[in-house]
């Protein structure tokens, strides 16, 4: 692991890293700095989306505290069915998570793109991606049918894979 590396980015290393040493004679130490860049733009990715939930998550919670104190300011509030009218209006017309994320992510919206490319050809590069792996040549030549890919068996284990119904 290069020296450097945040730890998000190491803990992206270890998960990659095993996945594609799986595959024998895969990876190269000529492979490092490549794979730190691409392990620090999924940390950088995550660290984002991450962000986003907890500003979400703390703008809901301020929405719903503001939604009470104004309750409470009311003079009809001790009327219980009339401040469970109120509350009910009120909390129809409040943002939903979703919306309130979606304004949250519009912030990060051009930063998030750039990153989802920048992992994506990082991703076809390193055979993380079913098109990616079509294109890597393994020693002994030739390509395996799907059945007998390395990289197929280090993502699924054996297990069934997703087919098109």
């Amino acid at each position: 692991m290069p020296r450097g590396m945040t730890p998000e980015a190491k803990r992206f290393w270890r998960e990659t890293v095993d996945i594609l040493n799986r595959v024998q004679d895969l990876l190269t130490i000529a492979d490092g700095p490549v794979l730190a860049d691409y392990c620090e733009i999924c940390a950088e990715h995550y660290r984002i989306m991450r962000t986003i939930d907890v500003m979400t998550r703390r703008k809901m919670r301020d929405l719903k505290r503001e939604l009470e104190d104004g309750l409470k300011k009311l003079p009809q509030a001790k009327d219980p069915k009339l401040l469970a009218e109120v509350r009910r209006q009120l909390q129809s017309k409040m943002p939903t998570a979703m919306e309130v994320s979606t304004a949250i992510t519009e912030k990060y919206a051009t930063r998030l793109a750039l990153l989802r490319n920048q992992k994506k050809v990082f991703e076809r590069e390193f055979g993380l991606t079913p098109s990616g792996r079509r294109s890597i040549l393994m020693p002994g030549g030739g390509t395996k049918p799907a059945s007998e890919d390395p990289l197929d068996f280090a993502f699924y284990g054996g297990r069934p894979k997703l087919v098109a119904v």
